[in-house]
């Protein structure tokens, strides 16, 4: 696999077995880019760039292929924090992961604002997972990250394992004011320092560093590589002696220990340690995956891909069965999320297994799940108000679509079928959370089963219809809530069940008519109106919670 940097303007079009799509330039994009990867399509695609007017066009029917039928699958899309994917129009497809929760490699990352804040990660000789005197014999340190500025008293810490307070004994990897990063190892006599050319760190971009070096013997220098490539590694400080063991000595993330006052500004997306000298080739091959990714875990000791996206605990997935060189957190934030602004687009999803991971508040164009499971993750959602926007929802027949906490609000329809959410046989698994239609239109829900509901329309009039997917009962399991609208069973076959409570707001009307074989309505919670709550001829209602009656209860 090859890797590529979509530099700005027309990229044309990219043909060939293609490996990550990098995009990190604060400019416009106009780029279709096609691959074949073995005839299924582009295999990672990592947007970084800043530019809210970017357009990048990938994995679209544009150009078009085979009369416009053939979509151009993606394995995994990652719209790293701050970044912004505008595709406008055509459809998205995604084969595994879409990723706007924040990270580039992992999951998430993590942000220090340059003035507190601190990842711990201990010490220790264990044999296989232990960080102690890492380059005693040859190790390699690789870190993503992007800075802001030269971090606090222009020496922002990325990460280091040393003593500060008395003389120094470890090693450090840090900025300082020339956009240069500094790399000291500690010597009984002199310490080796060395440094990039000035400028080598643009402010705002994300950059892979990786240093390797064995420090037992003061003729050899580290090697520096920067994204990807051999820079310069200028000798700064002669060693001289024997290196010192950093035995006892903390490993510090962002920041030069608990004691602070050289946080790192910026964020930081992975860090990986090996006790051994990785090659410029493993390097590379390696640079954009995690760790399931990996084409090599070989004398892998320390891996932080920022999984969590919440909390104070960061795991070292090297040691995935065990709790060797486990992270604390404090201070600073993770990271925020990517925006994705669709325009008209349609996010596609079509592998057997995928996920959707986001945090805080994030707004796709219209979703398909196509084939497999697809499931809709929230890392930060810890009280439901996070909020998940999407035009609208198809569930193909023999898929399924999970949700996680969180609202998901859906605000459009499907322009050829003009159903907001359309279940066609697959299978929706909503066990928490809550789904919003804010439609500005009449439009049709086709779904058996919810969890919360609520119908918030733009006009008290306006009128959604709830159906089942082909003659099955209709079953909320938690609150059914009419903000404002009329929502109608219309053209329902069966029993509607609501677990919890049923509200329906001033502005709101529950309309239930007969229209069909079996008629139900069935709440088990409390019915509270304070609008309109109709009940045709026909139709049975089962108040078994009760009604708490405020506005106009009509039964025709």
């Amino acid at each position: 696999m090859s890797d590529y940097l979509v530099n700005p303007g027309n990229a044309g079009n990219i043909t060939g077995d293609l490996g990550t799509l990098f995009t990190d330039d604060n400019t416009q994009y106009r780029s279709n880019v096609m691959g074949s990867n073995g005839g299924a399509g582009v295999k990672n695609m990592i947007i970084a760039s800043t530019d809210a007017t970017g357009n990048v066009n990938i994995g679209m029917n544009e150009p078009t292929l085979d009369a416009g039928t053939a979509t151009i699958p993606i394995d995994n899309l990652t719209i790293v924090t701050g970044a912004v994917f505008s595709p406008q129009s055509g459809k998205i497809a995604v084969k595994e992961t879409l990723k706007m929760s924040g990270g580039l490699i992992g999951k998430s990352a993590y942000t220090f604002d340059g003035s507190s804040g601190y990842i711990s990660a201990g010490d220790s000789a264990d044999g296989t997972y232990g960080n102690r005197n890492i380059f005693a014999g040859g190790g390699t340190v690789e870190i993503w990250f992007n800075a802001a500025s030269h971090g606090e008293n222009t020496a922002g810490r990325l990460i280091q394992k040393t003593r500060t307070i008395g003389s120094d004994v470890g090693w450090r990897l840090n900025m300082d004011g020339s956009n240069k990063l500094y790399f000291r190892q500690d010597f009984s006599s002199a310490a080796g320092i060395w440094k990039t050319p000035a400028s080598t760190v643009v402010f705002g971009k994300w950059h892979h560093f990786a240093v390797t070096y064995d420090n037992g013997d003061v003729a050899n220098d580290p090697t520096f590589y920067l994204d990807g490539k051999v820079i310069a590694a200028e000798e700064d400080n002669t060693p001289v002696g024997s290196y010192e063991s950093d035995s006892g000595q903390g490993m510090y993330i962002g920041n030069q220990d608990f004691n602070s006052g050289n946080t790192f500004d910026g964020t930081i997306a992975m860090v990986r340690i090996f006790t051994d000298i990785r090659t410029q080739a493993e390097l590379r091959t390696d640079m954009f995956n995690n760790k399931a990714g990996m084409s090599s875990t070989h004398l892998l000791a320390r891996m932080y891909q920022f999984d969590e996206g919440t909390g104070a605990a960061l795991e070292n997935v090297a040691d995935a069965a065990g709790t060797t060189g486990d992270a604390t957190i404090s201070g600073s934030a993770w990271a925020a999320a990517g925006t994705f602004t669709p325009g008209t687009s349609t996010l596609k999803m079509t592998g057997a297994s995928k996920n959707i991971n986001y945090t805080g508040d994030e707004t796709i164009g219209h979703l398909h799940i196509d084939a497999g499971q697809t499931t809709l993750n929230n890392l930060s959602v810890t009280d439901g108000t996070d909020t998940f926007t999407c035009s609208s929802v198809t569930i193909d027949s023999g898929t399924t679509f999970t949700t996680t906490s969180g609202t998901t609000t859906i605000t459009s329809e499907d322009s050829g079928t003009g159903v907001a959410w359309n279940n066609t046989g697959g299978t929706f698994t909503h066990n928490n959370g809550l789904v919003k239609f804010t439609t500005p239109a009449a439009t049709v829900m086709v779904e058996n089963t919810w969890y919360d509901f609520e119908m918030d329309a733009d006009a008290s009039t306006r009128e959604y219809d709830i159906r089942d997917t082909s003659g099955n009962a209709i079953t909320i399991l938690g609150n059914l809530t009419v903000t404002e609208g009329r929502l109608t069973s219309l053209t329902t076959s069966d029993a509607i069940t609501i677990h919890g409570l049923t509200n329906v707001a001033a502005n709101g009307t529950c309309w239930h008519d007969a229209d069909q074989d079996t008629n139900k309505i069935i709440h088990n919670g409390l019915v509270t109106n304070l609008g309109t709550y109709k009940i045709n001829d026909g139709t049975t209602v089962k108040l078994n919670g009760g009604i708490r009656q405020l506005g106009t209860l009509t039964i025709a």
